[in-house]
């Protein structure tokens, strides 16, 4: 145990979840960025129905030919913001998959990832919409601008909408990220297993040979 009370493996389990999120980020964010604009985009002259963002490639020139390389990091701040989640979500997940009896089998680990993924999932996701809102505008089209960072986003998005319009979508974004976090982690503890059983053989071939 650690002075203040916090057993070492939380800790470390925080701080790992809180370093792979910032370099997830920072690595996928114009992923993320492109995503959204071919998701957002509307076809405003019925005319003329070819859209703005197609392709992978087409929309990475057409982000960059336009907002440059910070278009491509537009809402990482936002993402960023979501650091305090990640680093909650692991140490609650690794709390409820042994709180039980003996070692977790795959229902406790489906579980306890479903629970700590729906708690993250509800208290971050106003950082989420934010994100999205800020990746979705396009500094290009002048007045299509609506939101000059983070705060401002909040401010104007609690001033025009409401609180609701910080949990719009929730529930469908709930629905993919649970069994998503379910999934993975229950894939993830699954293939830790077998490679450490792979390498406790190696270990007594080793010795013994």
């Amino acid at each position: 145990m650690l002075a203040d009370g916090v057993p070492p493996h939380v800790t470390r389990s925080s701080c790992a979840a809180g370093g792979a999120w910032a370099t997830t980020c920072l690595l996928l964010n114009p992923l993320f960025v492109l995503k959204t604009k071919q998701q957002t985009q509307l076809v405003r002259d019925r005319r003329d129905k070819r859209l703005k963002y197609t392709g992978l490639v087409s929309s990475f020139r057409v982000v960059l030919r336009e907002q440059g390389v910070r278009g491509l990091y537009a809402g990482t701040a936002a993402a960023m913001a979501g650091f305090p989640g990640a680093m909650i979500q692991m140490p609650l997940y690794e709390y409820l998959k042994g709180s039980g009896d003996g070692e977790p089998g795959h229902v406790r680990v489906a579980v306890s990832s479903a629970t700590s993924a729906s708690f993250v999932g509800v208290i971050m996701y106003p950082v989420e919409v934010v994100r999205l809102r800020l990746q979705a505008q396009n500094p290009s089209t002048g007045p299509g601008v609506m939101y000059d960072g983070i705060l401002d986003a909040f401010r104007k998005i609690w001033k025009m909408e409401g609180i609701r319009a910080f949990h719009r979508g929730m529930g469908t974004g709930l629905i993919r990220t649970v069994p998503q976090s379910a999934i993975g982690l229950s894939c993830y503890e699954t293939v830790l297993g077998v490679v450490g059983r792979v390498a406790e053989v190696w270990d007594v071939q080793a010795t013994e040979g």
